[in-house]
C-alpha cells in the first residue's frame, strides 16, 4: 500500500510516496565499550571527517550515538538491499543543531537529492539513543 503526501505550491504539485522506514536504538553503555576497545578503528570505520570532528568538539558521545544510529535507521530503511560503505551516509548539523543526511557515492548515485528525500529525527536518554528515517521518493 502506498502513502502518498502532495503538496501545491502555486501551480505546482510535488508527490512524495514513502518507499522506507527504520529505526535504530543504542545503549550508550554500548558504545561506551567499543570506544574503549578500539575507537580509533571504529571511527574511522563509520564516520566522515566532519562527523568525527563534530563529535571531538561539540556534543560528546551523545552526539556520536545519534550519527550511528542514524546511518543504522537509514540503512534498515533502504528498500533493497544495496552494498555501501557507512561513511557514503554522512549525518550533519544545521545551524540549529538540526540533523540531515546527506549522501556520497553510490549511494548519491542511487537516490538522488532531486527525486528523494530523507527525514530524521533522533533523541537520547541518559541511557538509550534512537533513531528514525524516513525516504520519500518524489513523483
Amino acid at each position: 500500500m502506498s502513502f502518498y503526501l502532495s503538496f501545491v505550491i502555486s501551480n505546482l504539485s510535488f508527490y512524495f510516496m514513502i518507499i522506507g522506514l527504520g529505526i535504530d536504538i543504542l545503549e550508550l553503555d554500548h558504545l561506551r565499550k567499543i570506544l574503549s576497545f578500539q575507537a580509533e578503528s571504529f571511527l574511522n570505520y563509520a564516520f566522515t571527517e566532519k562527523e568525527i570532528e563534530y563529535f571531538y568538539n561539540k556534543r560528546g558521545l551523545e552526539h556520536l550515538a545519534t550519527t550511528f544510529t542514524a546511518k543504522e535507521a537509514f540503512i534498515k530503511a533502504v528498500p533493497v538491499s544495496k552494498s555501501f560503505c557507512l561513511k557514503e551516509i554522512e549525518v550533519l548539523r544545521e545551524e540549529s543543531g538540526k540533523p540531515r543526511i546527506h549522501l556520497a557515492g553510490n549511494l548519491a548515485k542511487q537516490f538522488p537529492e532531486d527525486k528523494f528525500r530523507f527525514l530524521l529525527t533522533s533523541s537520547f536518554t541518559k541511557s538509550i539513543v534512537v533513531s528514525v528515517v524516513i525516504i520519500e521518493q518524489n513523483y
